[in-house]
């Protein structure tokens, strides 16, 4: 049996198509690692790297990223930009991995959306803010929900690097927040999600049927779940269109874009 010892478990390493800039990240099991800060020292030497951070996890986490994540050299973040707007990434901030196609699923996917401008547009999962802030100009108000507390915080900052000023970030899961916000008054009159490859909570699905919002497009990284959704979702939904957009060329990898239209 192999022993676990304190190391570098794995390398993640990110670049922005527009800024050429190279973030990368130490993902460690033990926090204090012998000469890691020599490491980054040499790391922040190669061509175009901006920035090294430690993020620590253990040998038994099935999944790449630990929850704690720790700057060593460099910016705080890179820049990425799609469809004219800048978009701020921290290490854990979830963003698509092909920027120029990027722009082709965003723009479908907002197009699909048919966006007034007294909307408000709830962005669900909504990562860095990359579609609320595409968005912003289209409607009235939009509010972004995400877990992650960083990519709150860099959807926040994002705003501000966009000069927007009718989008709001909250923290916390879907499920919880959206029937909050409901609760609160607030109208729902276009949903956009974009979930992780699990798909929608089943909690959030209930949800959906009981807030019903008008305009609803999900984006999906994963057909099977998104099929075993709109089963589920066709309670109260028609599905009108969904379109594949080859995010990942050469992979069985696709991304799909639903729309669905409240059944009268």
């Amino acid at each position: 049996r192999r022993r676990q010892l304190p190391g570098i478990k794995t390398v993640v390493v990110r670049q922005a198509e527009a800024s050429q800039e190279i973030q990368v990240t130490l993902i460690t099991v033990g926090h204090k690692l012998d000469r890691l800060l020599q490491l980054a020292d040499e790391i922040m030497r190669l061509p175009k790297v901006v920035s090294v951070y430690q993020n620590e996890t253990d040998w038994q986490n099935p999944q790449v990223w630990g929850n704690k994540t720790t700057k060593l050299r460099g910016k705080n973040q890179i820049t990425e930009e799609i469809m004219g707007k800048k978009f701020a990434l921290s290490p854990r901030a979830f963003f698509q991995l092909n920027p120029v196609q990027t722009a082709t699923l965003y723009s479908e996917a907002l197009r699909l959306l048919s966006l007034t401008p007294d909307m408000t547009l709830i962005d669900a999962y909504s990562g860095v803010g990359t579609l609320g802030i595409l968005a912003a100009d289209q409607v009235k108000q939009v509010v972004g929900i995400e877990s992650i507390p960083e990519a709150v915080l860099d959807a926040r900052h994002n705003v501000e690097l966009n000069h927007v000023r009718n989008a709001d970030y909250l923290q916390g899961s879907v499920e919880k927040v959206l029937p909050r916000l409901k609760a609160d008054g607030l109208p729902i009159d276009a949903l956009i999600v974009d979930p992780p490859r699990t798909g929608l909570a089943k909690s959030l699905i209930k949800t959906l049927l009981r807030v019903k919002p008008a305009s609803f497009v999900y984006i999906s990284c994963n057909p099977s779940t998104l099929a075993q959704d709109l089963v589920l979702l066709g309670e109260a939904y028609d599905v009108r269109v969904i379109e594949n957009v080859d995010m990942l060329p050469q992979t069985p990898r696709c991304e799909c874009i639903a729309k669905l239209t409240l059944r009268k």
